[in-house]
């Protein structure tokens, strides 16, 4: 199942799209979770969120909420090399990106290494998060949203959010369905 959020994308939409559509992916991952245990379907599939994700932060955040796939669009691009020039579609990327013209092409500044690495600091960062909240692997957070992901030092709630209700985030339904095993993609081989 896939869940896409409003931020994100390559640019190549047009601008009230960008600026006017879709809802975060956090709400709709939470939603679809707890839809898919209540109706005891939360085996059979496997839930992949995307729409900004760029950071360990966001990938954890994603497991808590049932994510087990995560999608890095925008940020694996900017990594090797675009430059959010917002011409995708009209094959004139000024740094050959995003385009099949040789002279253009030319100019493609990526090297995999730029991915790679950024994808190291990724991974660091959500294991250092997982270690932080006693867990040694993704698939043990996957659906458990009522882990306090971060909480405040000074123990204070802030004063704009203070009649917000986010259980619906949270309080995610019990039930004895626990992710199975390691996390992996759909592609790879058992």
């Amino acid at each position: 199942v896939q869940v896409s959020g409003h931020d994100g994308g390559t640019g190549a939409s047009p601008l009230s799209s960008i600026k006017h559509a879709g809802s975060p992916w956090e709400l709709g991952a939470a939603e679809v979770h707890k839809t898919l245990v209540d109706n005891k379907l939360r085996d059979t599939v496997l839930m992949r969120v995307d729409g900004g994700i760029r950071t360990g932060y966001d990938v954890v955040a994603g497991a808590l909420l049932g994510g087990e796939e995560f999608g890095f669009g925008t940020v694996a691009m900017v990594a090797a090399g675009c430059v959010m020039a917002r011409v995708c579609h009209l094959n004139t990327c000024p740094v050959g990106v995003t385009t099949q013209r040789p002279e253009l092409r030319a100019k493609f500044p990526g090297v995999a290494e730029h991915v790679v690495n950024y994808f190291a600091f990724v991974a660091e960062e959500v294991r250092e998060i997982m270690a932080e909240l006693g867990y040694r692997n993704l698939a043990e957070l996957v659906g458990k949203g009522n882990v306090n992901l971060l909480p405040r030092s000074d123990g204070r709630a802030p004063t704009k959010t203070d009649g917000l209700t986010t259980a619906f985030l949270t309080d995610l339904p019990e039930s004895d369905w626990v992710a199975p095993g390691p996390v992996k993609s759909g592609n790879a081989p058992p």
